[in-house]
């Protein structure tokens, strides 16, 4: 059986999950909030949302994060599931993958140590996440900085 709409939908709700509307994608996206965190588990399905369908096996892998509902953004988290193998089997895997989402989701809200302190005093969900320069003299240094970059630049440099 081919992975559908449908039989994504289905999954999906029986995880707890709902339709999710999110800026910039065209894909179905799908939702479940952590309770009492500012958190949620987010699934981008590879669905495209004006026709229906599934893109091309190759083309995308469908992806789960970590997101922050204060600002309606990712946190710096995220596992994608290849979409190979039957569709129970990828589903499997995805519902496989939100569960570590959401049971990081939940450590990372009850670790203080990991909350970005600037954002903190604005009453704003930040954390610090690991991150890696790209290009320039300091290429491949890693350090951490908050969750919300651009709009909180909190950054810790580790020696």
């Amino acid at each position: 059986m081919d992975l559908t709409l449908e039989f994504f939908e289905n999954k999906m709700s029986g995880l707890g999950f709902n339709d999710r509307e999110t800026e910039g994608t065209f894909e179905i996206v799908f939702s479940r909030e952590i309770p009492d965190t500012g958190l949620s588990v987010v699934v981008f399905s590879s669905i495209d949302i004006r026709t229906g369908e599934i893109r091309d096996t190759g083309k995308d892998a469908i992806r789960v994060t970590l997101w922050n509902d204060q600002t309606n953004r990712p946190i710096k988290v995220e596992k994608r599931v290849n979409r190979v193998g039957k569709c129970e089997d990828i589903l499997e895997r995805v519902a496989e993958r939100a569960r570590e989402i959401w049971k990081l989701g939940i450590d990372k809200a009850r670790n203080t140590d990991e909350n970005c302190d600037k954002c903190r005093e604005q009453n704003i969900i930040g954390m610090m996440v690991e991150r890696k320069i790209k290009r320039g003299a300091k290429k491949g240094k890693t350090f951490l900085g908050c969750s919300n970059f651009p709009l909180c630049r909190n950054t810790i440099w580790e020696n």
